[in-house]
């Protein structure tokens, strides 16, 4: 009986294992994003931001990325888990916004 309680626990703990070395780092991922997008909150949609020295306006607001209308059109998608390590400068920030 011991061996088998053994053996099914070994079974159970690679798999474990396995899933956390396979998902961990897409989890990683999604926590950060939504912990810039929800606690940070450097923009709103509509905001004219300066990133890496380009000014751009906010377009749409996801949670594992923002894209950005830049100047000349061209739209620009950025992760959320980039722009967090990034530096943003925000000259308009959006009056807030409460729910209704």
């Amino acid at each position: 009986m011991g061996l088998a309680t053994t053996k099914v626990l070994i079974l159970i703990s690679s798999q474990l294992l396995l899933v956390a070395f396979m998902f961990g780092n897409t989890c990683k991922t999604v926590f950060e994003a939504m912990i810039f997008v929800f606690v940070m909150h450097p923009f709103d949609v509509g905001d004219r931001c300066v990133i890496d020295g380009v000014q751009m306006i906010v377009e749409e607001m996801n949670i594992l990325t923002t894209i950005f209308l830049r100047y000349d059109n061209e739209k620009i998608l950025y992760p959320n888990a980039v722009l967090a390590t990034k530096p943003i400068s925000n000259f308009f920030r959006s009056p807030e916004m409460g729910d209704c």
